[in-house]
């Protein structure tokens, strides 16, 4: 049912809200993988050729750009000693917007020790549009560890709360130097470019899959019961925080525990949609989503691995649950 609801669709590409335009579904073969005992890998390949700019605080270009694009930032108490080490500016010179990114810091201290932070952001294709974070062409956005990211139309609308205060970061007495990096960035269209210590690629493939298989599962459920709407809204809520409560679990950092969280994320998504609009309206949205995607109308590999998975499996459970929050607390950056 669902491949033939498409057909109806199909015209209402060009008519995407907001947050279902973004992201293009990497269609990846098999080839793209790999594995080493048992456990599934994506093989990095540098498709893209050029990676988005930095302009840090010790570039003379900095003050000027970030007081013209972010007034009052380096008013604020404690900039000049604690906050601007960690800043740094990114802009998008290449002509396609950037879905997936990924900043880290090298901290050097004083007494020869060493850190690695970082901030990352992918996009899900059903994010709330309010938080969707590409970087379009030409797009510059302030980052920092602490402060993930914010564009100049958000910063004028939030300036009480878009930096983190000064107590939130080291003493500079300690530092030696910090030096950003762009670890990776993954643009609309699939291509990506940079070391990728963050995986930023692994975590981005993995939220488009878990995007549309997620809003396969939730057409098929919609549209093979026969049961009234208030039972299958029901009903599908019921299976979302199943979803949700699985991937509140994960602990560990396989392609396929990635996935998992992904789905969790997406899963929550698909909730507020409900809410917000009701069965009806949601059906349509993810209509149009999985048409705008392309490709089969059939779930990834990763689907029928998730389908069967139990909430003990060594490849993606055991252990503490690890932070997923990356660059909102000086500890969480830390992991």
């Amino acid at each position: 049912m669902i491949k033939r609801t498409l057909r109806l669709f199909g015209s209402l590409r060009k008519d995407l809200t907001p947050c279902l335009m973004p992201i293009l579904i990497l269609v990846l073969s098999p080839a793209a993988f790999a594995q080493n005992k048992g456990v599934m890998h994506l093989k990095v390949q540098q498709t893209a050729s050029q990676s988005l700019t930095l302009i840090k605080p010790t570039d003379p270009d900095f003050e000027n750009m970030l007081d013209s694009y972010f007034p009052g930032v380096s008013l604020q108490a404690g900039y000049q000693q604690a906050i601007r080490p960690f800043l740094v500016i990114v802009r998008n010179d290449n002509y396609l917007p950037a879905a997936a990114y990924a900043i880290t810091w090298t901290v050097h201290y004083e007494d020869g020790g060493l850190r690695r932070l970082r901030a990352m952001f992918v996009n899900r294709a059903l994010m709330p549009p309010q938080v969707i974070a590409y970087i379009p062409p030409g797009g510059i956005r302030l980052i920092s560890p602490l402060m993930l990211d914010v564009a100049p139309s958000q910063y004028e609308s939030n300036t009480d709360s878009a930096v983190y205060p000064p107590e939130s970061y080291p003493p500079s007495n300690e530092l030696a130097s910090v030096d950003p990096i762009v670890d990776g960035v993954v643009y609309s269209d699939g291509s990506f470019i940079g070391p990728d210590s963050t995986r930023i690629l692994q975590r981005s493939v993995m939220a488009r899959f878990a995007a549309r298989d997620e809003a396969l599962a939730a057409l098929n459920l919609i549209q093979t019961s026969t049961a009234p709407q208030l039972i299958v809204a029901q009903q599908l809520k019921d299976t979302l925080d199943q979803q949700i409560r699985l991937g509140d679990g994960v602990s560990k950092t396989t392609l396929l525990a990635r996935y998992v969280r992904a789905r969790d994320r997406t899963a929550q998504d698909v909730q507020r949609i409900l809410r917000n609009r009701g069965l009806t309206g949601l059906e349509a949205l993810l209509l149009r989503f999985v048409s705008s995607s392309g490709g089969s109308s059939s779930p990834s590999m990763f689907d029928h691995v998730y389908q069967k998975l139990s909430d003990n499996d060594p490849r993606v459970f055991g252990g503490t649950p690890r932070p997923w929050l990356y660059g909102l607390s000086w500890t969480a950056a830390q992991q």
